[in-house]
């Protein structure tokens, strides 16, 4: 089977890329000598916090993992976390983030994994979300029709 790389991200600090592959593979690397740190594996890689020390991923049945950056240990363990319709977004302090499912937003606790609240988009598809900048406001979901 051939694999390829179809997704990479370099960390916020620029210490690390992330690669997937086809298969679902993560690999995390150091770009300052390019040695493979540690392998994941899951269905969507969903980004680095902003201060590059974690890193959080969509699992195969519907959960999802917050992990070390450095070591690849998982650090929290989500429950309801679909890999499929989920997209997640850091808070900008990465406290908090969130994921989208169909017609509803969920924020969560990056620190202890906990389901905080539920935003809904009324009847409509939620696609997306972005963090506002300034103090201590909620994200604003993308809702379409």
């Amino acid at each position: 089977m051939f694999l390829s790389v179809n997704a990479i991200s370099w960390s916020p600090e620029g210490s690390k890329i992330a690669t997937r592959s086809n298969d679902s593979t993560m690999i995390v690397w150091n770009t300052g000598n390019g040695q493979k740190l540690f392998t994941l594996k899951g269905t969507k890689p969903s980004g680095w916090s902003p201060d590059g020390t974690k890193f959080l991923m969509a699992g195969y049945k519907n959960n999802g993992f917050v992990y070390s950056s450095s070591t690849g240990e998982v650090l929290i363990s989500l429950d309801t976390l679909h890999p499929f319709n989920s997209t997640v977004q850091w808070s900008p302090d990465g406290s908090k983030f969130i994921s989208t499912e169909n017609n509803s937003a969920f924020i969560w606790s990056a620190v202890t994994g906990e389901k905080l609240f539920t935003l809904t988009g009324d009847g409509f598809s939620i696609t997306g979300a972005l963090w506002i900048r300034t103090a201590e406001k909620l994200p604003s979901p993308v809702i379409r029709p």
